[in-house]
């Protein structure tokens, strides 16, 4: 690892965890909620930012977040029994 040479905006670990560590336990512990409100970090490289809005994603559309569909009408009450 010494033998490589320094590339800007690029460390091989840091900005990883940084980003792959709350998104994980967001999103294995189902809250949703953190998961879509991870802020994204600045100045990290491609992919840590890629996971940070994946998380985003993934709790931006899960069900707990998904609007309630509308009770059903009296009509069809009528039919469902």
């Amino acid at each position: 690892m010494n033998a490589l040479p320094p590339v800007s905006m690029l460390t091989l670990t840091g900005d990883y965890a940084l980003a792959a560590i709350p998104a994980r336990a967001a999103i294995e512990l189902g809250n949703w909620e953190q998961a879509g409100t991870l802020k994204v970090r600045e100045g990290a490289v491609p992919w840590a930012r890629a996971i940070t809005w994946a998380a985003i994603g993934e709790g931006s559309g899960a069900p707990a977040t998904w609007i309630a569909p509308p009770k059903p009408s009296r009509l069809l009450r009528r039919f469902a029994t």
